[in-house]
């Protein structure tokens, strides 16, 4: 019998092995936390765990349509003065505040999603920021 296939090889081999994997996976574990701080600070989008409820369906493109018609196109449905009551602002400063975050900020940009779907447009991303900081809600509460 040889002495590496002593009992006391055999356990000393086998600590050596789960320390091993222990550190290995340690190491793959900060690793993917390091490329997925990366990946965030960069404001690539991470994937999430799927749901089994599938997504709210929502009327995107509608919605900014009706914005536009109703606030800032030509034939307006709503005048100046209801805009500045409802936005507490002209609706030229308004404008120039969207233009000045899109061009700023990422987040306010319209973007494409995963599936290839055009998300929410600046002019929406904006009403929703300003409504909502105007008026101390929280969305979805």
């Amino acid at each position: 019998m040889s002495s590496s296939s002593t009992p006391s090889s055999i356990i000393s081999s086998s600590f050596d092995d789960r320390k091993f994997v222990i550190s290995k996976t340690i190491k793959q574990a900060v690793l993917f936390i390091k490329i997925r701080f990366k990946l965030q600070l960069a404001g690539c989008s991470i994937p999430r765990k799927i749901s089994r409820n599938p997504p709210e369906k929502r009327d995107r493109y509608g919605a900014h349509d009706r914005l536009v018609a109703a606030y800032l196109s030509e034939n307006l449905v709503y005048d100046e003065q209801v805009f500045r009551r409802r936005f507490r602002m002209s609706r030229r400063l308004f404008l120039r505040i969207v233009h000045d975050i899109k061009s700023r900020s990422r987040y306010f940009q319209q973007m494409q999603d995963a599936g290839g779907k055009l998300g929410f447009s600046a002019l929406q991303k904006c009403t929703s920021e300003i409504r909502q900081r105007a008026l101390g809600s929280i969305p979805n509460a």
